[in-house]
C-alpha cells in the first residue's frame, strides 16, 4: 500500500496565510492571520486536512488520477497532510475501481454491493470499516500489502509556522 502524505506550504500576504499543497494546485486556501494566530495546532492540521480530503474526493468523483505522495523527510515544506490507513485503502480501491470499473453501478456488481455502499466505500470521509474495503479490494483478486513503519509525525518546519501555530507539546 502506497504512503499517502501530502506537504503544503504558507505563505502570507495581505493579512492572509495561504495554503498551497504542490499535488493539488486546485486547492486554494486562506485563513486570516489573527484567526491562524488564534488556533490550536490540532485546528491548523485539520483545515490542511479538509483541504486535502475535498480536493481528492473530487478527483475521485472525476475519475482523476490520485498524486503520488513523496517521502516527507525529503520535501520542503511547511507542514503534511497524512492520510488515515482506511483512507489509504479507499483510495488503493479506487484505482481498481479506475481500472476495472466504467460505473458505479458495475463496480457495485463487481464487489457485490448496492451502490450506495459502493459510493461509501470510495467516500474518504466516511467512517468504513477497514475489513470491508479489504473485501472490496480481494473482489478484483487483490489484498493489500503495507509496509509498517513508525515514524514520528512530520512536524511544522518553517519558522513562520513557529511563529503563528502553536507547537504541540
Amino acid at each position: 500500500m502506497h504512503s499517502y502524505t501530502y506537504p503544503f506550504r504558507l505563505e502570507e500576504r495581505s493579512g492572509e496565510v495561504f495554503f498551497t499543497f504542490p499535488h493539488f494546485p486546485e486547492i486554494i486556501s486562506s485563513l486570516p492571520r489573527e484567526k491562524v494566530a488564534k488556533m490550536k495546532s490540532a485546528d491548523f492540521q485539520g483545515h490542511a486536512n479538509d483541504a486535502v480530503l475535498a480536493a481528492l474526493q473530487v478527483r475521485i468523483a472525476v475519475r482523476e488520477d490520485i498524486p503520488s505522495a513523496h517521502n516527507a523527510m525529503h520535501v520542503r515544506a511547511d507542514g503534511f497532510v497524512t492520510l488515515t490507513v482506511p483512507q489509504a485503502m479507499k483510495l488503493e480501491l479506487f484505482s481498481l475501481y479506475k481500472e476495472y470499473s466504467q460505473t458505479i453501478s458495475e463496480f457495485a456488481r463487481q464487489i457485490n454491493k448496492d451502490e450506495t455502499v459502493a459510493r461509501r466505500l470510495l467516500d474518504l470521509r466516511h467512517n468504513s470499516v477497514p475489513s470491508h474495503i479489504e473485501s472490496a479490494i480481494a473482489a478484483f483478486g487483490r489484498i493489500i500489502v503495507h509496509s509498517w513503519d513508525i515514524d514520528t509525525r512530520p512536524a511544522f518546519r518553517s519558522s513562520f509556522v513557529k511563529s503563528v501555530v502553536p507547537q504541540p507539546s
